[in-house]
């Protein structure tokens, strides 16, 4: 998205639905945003829907490997991967894989971890790091994916890890921040922007320019009002693994996308129902890409 004189451009990226029984429907939103232009997709770190345990969640490394594969051009990559989920290495390696299969495309995403990311880590009997511990962790890794040549962004609100993210040369990824607040970070290096985007008109317009005026170099975008409907829940959805609190999930969207993830072969969602695979909350996801690529385009 280019901006006006002095402002930078600004890359756009939506998050794909993943609190889903099946991989269809992100795939399918995927292939419809790099069909209209869009610049990345991204998912979130999450073994369950933040705040409805039991949900599905769709693995993020093995899903961003299906969009790799099925896609030529867009970037992509965590919003963010925990630290502590996994060992250091293994979380540099798939980070590594994931570049292996999509070359220059890949933003390594990570982030220290909040309390949401803590209480699935209880549940599932995966030991948490004391803060401290993380940090380091955070810095091995960072260093290490930026010695492969994979872009860092470190996902946070807080000053020490903004500091952090600074000393490692890393781009800062704030969450739902105001455009004030990204002003600020900018102000010592490269700031990316990740929240959710209303439903009124206009919305996203609002959204990309305030955040491009503040000088983020990115702004992913999902709805701010995103629902997990596969099993007939009605919970709001909420993701997001740095040191601030959760985001929301599922996004994306044109009506025409059936034809193109048609044409690539993917099957449909036989988790979701004959509403999400049809006219239901895929067709919204799709409805979503359809509206920021047209804002891309220079409409409303």
């Amino acid at each position: 998205m280019r901006g006006r004189a002095g402002e930078v451009a600004l890359k756009v990226g939506v998050v794909l639905p993943q609190f889903r029984e099946s991989a269809a429907a992100a795939l399918k939103v995927a292939l419809e945003a790099e069909a209209n232009g869009l610049d990345g997709v991204f998912v979130y770190d999450h073994l369950w829907m933040p705040g409805v345990p039991g949900t599905p969640a769709l693995s993020s490394f093995p899903l961003l490997g299906a969009v790799a594969a099925v896609t030529k051009k867009l970037h992509l990559g965590p919003l963010v991967a925990r630290i502590g989920l996994v060992p250091d290495r293994v979380l540099v390696e798939e980070m590594g894989t994931l570049a292996w299969i999509a070359p220059g495309r890949v933003v390594a995403g990570l982030g220290a971890g909040d309390s949401t990311g803590e209480a699935e880590q209880r549940a599932h009997g995966i030991a948490i790091m004391d803060w401290n511990g993380r940090l380091r962790s955070l810095a091995k890794c960072s260093r290490e994916l930026a010695a492969l040549g994979i872009p860092v962004w470190i996902g946070t609100r807080s000053a020490r890890t903004v500091e952090k993210a600074r000393s490692l040369g890393a781009a800062v990824n704030l969450w739902k921040a105001s455009p004030a607040q990204v002003r600020e970070v900018a102000a010592s290096g490269e700031v990316t922007w990740a929240g959710p985007v209303g439903r009124e008109p206009g919305a996203v317009r609002r959204v990309l320019d305030s955040i491009q005026g503040a000088g983020a170099t990115w702004a992913v975008l999902l709805r701010s009002d995103d629902r997990y409907r596969g099993r007939g829940a009605g919970a709001s959805v909420a993701g997001g693994a740095g040191d601030r609190d959760a985001g929301a999930a599922g996004t994306a969207g044109t009506a025409g996308a059936a034809g193109t993830a048609g044409a690539a072969g993917l099957p449909e969602d036989p988790g979701a129902g004959a509403a999400t695979a049809g006219s239901g909350v895929l067709a919204d996801d799709l409805r979503f890409v359809a509206e920021v690529a047209d804002v891309l385009r220079g409409g409303s």
